[in-house]
């Protein structure tokens, strides 16, 4: 993949929303954005034919652009920093269970049955 080097926030925006993505996600989550929408529009899996070349081109191409983005950021693996990521991403992680709004917007459901 060749990689853009004269980002833009603009274009990382753009591509964020192409992809559906929300402000904060991980690598793992951008890249099964992509996925599930390059299977969806990729023309040998386009269900009855309906592809659409310029759906799957904009996908992809907002795929490379926040894998550009991705590739360029520097990672600090001083302790102090490891810890704050690592406590950050597991209020990330729970806050998720508590946001009814973010839940709804990703499709999936608060569990409201018994334990």
């Amino acid at each position: 993949m060749k990689y853009i080097k004269d980002l833009t926030y603009e274009m990382i925006e753009e591509a964020r929303k192409t992809l559906g993505l929300f402000d904060i996600e991980t690598a793992q989550e951008v890249k099964l954005a992509y996925r599930k929408l390059a299977k969806e529009h990729h023309p040998d899996r386009s269900a009855l034919g309906r592809y659409d070349d310029g759906k799957f081109k904009k996908v992809s191409e907002a795929y490379r652009v926040l894998m550009s983005f991705i590739s360029q950021y520097n990672y600090s693996f001083r302790e102090e920093d490891v810890k704050k990521q690592l406590l950050g991403t597991m209020d990330d992680f729970f806050s998720r269970f508590n946001d009814s709004d973010s839940a709804e917007r990703r499709g999936k459901h608060k569990f409201k049955g018994r334990l």
